[in-house]
């Protein structure tokens, strides 16, 4: 996963993220922070409508929000489901480093029909860590490769 840079979307400014493969980028995201929480509000080139909260603010263990939400003006692939904050202080190791996460939980949500179990690790000043799909016994995992803070430039 690479932060690729900040862009306007809806008036709002967002993050977006890449998802590298070999290099190359495959699949981008854009999310959003506001008042109450991260928001993913695009996918590739199709709206989330409403935006899919990832992760609540203020942050508290075990706190749980529901999802209903449709991917694309034209295909309305629907994600529904019920995330979970299964814990504040999850230890987790991806390339880039070892971290304390706050790890989110979307157990047996439904991504156009299809059973899918998402799993999101949130660092602190760092961001999404690593990502995971999980499709009947098949797993997709994402992970940050490399983190470097911005400096401040005079």
């Amino acid at each position: 996963m690479l932060v690729d840079k900040n862009e306007k979307f809806k008036d709002e400014m967002c993050t977006k993220v890449d998802t590298l493969v070999s290099g190359k980028v495959v699949a981008s995201e854009l999310y959003c922070l506001k008042a109450d929480g991260l928001y993913r509000v695009k996918v590739k080139d199709d709206e989330i409508s409403p935006p899919v909260r990832v992760l609540p603010l203020p942050i508290q263990k075990g706190a749980s929000w529901e999802i209903n939400s449709k991917v694309g003006a034209q295909s309305g692939q629907l994600v529904k489901g019920t995330f979970r904050i299964v814990n504040d202080k999850e230890k987790v190791k991806v390339p880039a480093g070892e971290y304390e996460a706050v790890l989110v939980e979307g157990a047996d949500m439904d991504v156009g029909g299809t059973k899918t179990t998402v799993r999101l690790w949130f660092v602190k000043g760092v961001g999404l860590v690593r990502l995971s799909y999980k499709i009947a016994d098949a797993e997709s995992v994402l992970e940050l490769e490399k983190y470097e803070p911005a400096t401040a430039k005079g």
